[in-house]
């Protein structure tokens, strides 16, 4: 991982995490989060229902299989790029520069090489398309509000289950 984007406090860790709620919920997944957590023993803050893998089904065709593990890698790259663009947006009020993004678009990159088998025109298309969906919902001036709200419950909380952070993010939106 580009040491760029290594954590640098709680606060970093949360706004990174709420950017990946954030990103599920406008990509209509949220369904698909099964834990946040600050204090995670194993190191993972982000934990997804079995919903989130594509394991794939032998009843499946593999156009099929395929189009599924390309709608993963896209949630996949909202994640990544709704961590990021919260902690810069959100927490640290600074635009992603063109280094910042290529430096996303490099995280995603092998992903979509590895387990899609796309060519690099192709992850171009996906990660522009969803970076710029993303930067027009961090441009609306609530998200930063919804934001901090949930940054805020993370930190007094540590822990919140999928169905919980739904539960805040609605509540959040009224």
């Amino acid at each position: 991982m580009n040491n760029k984007f290594l954590y640098k406090n709680e606060d970093d860790k949360c706004y990174g995490l709420t950017g990946m709620v954030i990103s599920l919920n406008v990509l209509d997944s949220e369904d698909m989060l099964g834990e946040i957590s600050l204090d995670n023993e194993h190191g993972d803050s982000i934990s997804f229902t079995p919903d989130f893998f594509f394991n794939g089904n032998p009843r499946f065709s593999a156009k099929i299989a395929w189009n599924e593990m390309v709608k993963q890698y896209q949630v996949l790259t909202g994640l990544v790029i709704g961590n990021i663009l919260c902690r810069y947006t959100a927490y640290s009020h600074t635009p992603l520069t063109q280094s910042v993004i290529k430096d996303i678009r490099q995280l995603v990159n092998d992903e979509g090489h590895d387990v899609c088998s796309l060519e690099d025109d192709e992850i171009d298309v996906i990660f522009n398309k969803t970076l710029q969906y993303l930067q027009s919902v961090y441009a609306q001036r609530g998200v930063k509000t919804i934001a901090d709200g949930l940054v805020s419950v993370l930190k007094q909380r540590r822990t919140l289950s999928g169905s919980e952070v739904i539960e805040e993010f609605n509540n959040l939106r009224r």
